[in-house]
């Protein structure tokens, strides 16, 4: 089956490729010419050995927005060659549109009975030239911005194909091959010009329940009610409970009614366990024992030391 399909508003399809997760994978199997199949209501659908040409159009601003960095790294988009335009080519006269014949009649020679396109001993060489630089500057990118450009060898293969049909001729030439690159590297460009940014543009960082918890309430004036806080970060309160430097206080509006529960930060006190509480009372009634008992207060009294005689002989008597 051959298909055209023409799409001025390409952003509607992307936008819709969001609810639509198996676009990418016929999109695929489109460009490998495998079976297509699909099953509706009335039954199963099958297209065998699809040829399908799409030429559509979408502004760069939605480009970025609809084809996302993930989906791009998958290698869906990179079957496809993008090509900004910068402008639209002003024609005088209707008398300066190209003729279309020699198309036609290259599109009849190519549909007569299958065709095999192969290249001549030239554009073999300039062909592995160019897988070299494909390799090369896929190496040398950021990974999304290498992704969009992984097919340019075959990109360029196929190009030359169709330059060949329109020439009438099964043989690929050196010039002809040259042409077919000039066009993708033109795509390869303009592809690094549409992703630019998204290599590196830095993933908003995910804050944690207490820092959201934090910021709702110090908009409320650092105490928030249970209906202002947990509808608002569609959280249990068993969650917001389990944050260390949450308190809770509960209070009544009147008289009657059930009391609000308000939340703010601070030092929580914890109720002490069993165990400590056995503690701090036998701490204590040690304390009031000690207080009690009386202190003993022990005097040592020095013996008396008898006098020491002198003997009148002594030559050290002066000195006792």
């Amino acid at each position: 089956m051959r298909l055209f399909v023409e799409e001025e508003e390409w952003q509607e399809t992307l936008r819709r490729v969001k609810r639509d997760p198996s676009f990418t994978g016929k999109l695929r199997l489109a460009w490998d010419g495998s079976v297509l199949r699909n099953t509706t209501k009335e039954g199963p659908q099958e297209v065998r050995d699809p040829r399908m040409v799409m030429h559509t159009h979408c502004t760069p601003s939605d480009w970025n927005k609809y084809v996302s960095a993930d989906e791009a790294a998958g290698g869906s988009y990179n079957r496809i060659l993008p090509v900004i335009l910068g402008g639209a080519h002003l024609i005088r006269k209707r008398s300066a549109l190209p003729h279309v014949d020699p198309f036609s009649e290259a599109y009849t020679w190519a549909t007569a009975k299958p065709r095999v396109m192969v290249m001549d001993a030239w554009a073999e060489d300039l062909f592995y030239v160019i897988r070299r630089y494909g390799s090369i500057l896929s190496e040398s990118l950021p990974e999304v911005e290498a992704a969009m450009i992984q097919r340019t060898a075959e990109q360029t293969l196929r190009v030359a194909a169709c330059l060949a049909a329109a020439d009438m001729t099964e043989v690929i030439t050196e010039d002809i091959l040259l042409a077919a690159f000039s066009l993708v590297r033109r795509s390869v460009r303009d592809v690094l010009v549409l992703t630019r940014g998204q290599a590196t543009a830095a993933k908003a960082p995910v804050r944690t329940l207490e820092e959201k918890v934090r910021e709702r309430i110090a908009s409320l004036g650092g105490k928030a009610s249970s209906s202002d806080l947990l509808p608002f970060l569609r959280v249990s309160k068993a969650a917001v409970e389990a944050i260390p430097a949450v308190v809770m206080t509960q209070a009544r509006n009147g008289k009657q009614g059930r009391p609000v529960t308000f939340y703010s930060f601070g030092e929580k006190q914890r109720p002490a366990s069993s165990e400590s509480s056995k503690q701090q009372a036998a701490s204590s009634r040690v304390a009031a024992a000690v207080k009690a008992t009386p202190k003993r207060i022990t005097v040592r009294i020095p013996a008396q030391t008898a006098p020491v005689e002198v003997q009148a002989d002594n030559p050290f008597a002066a000195l006792i």
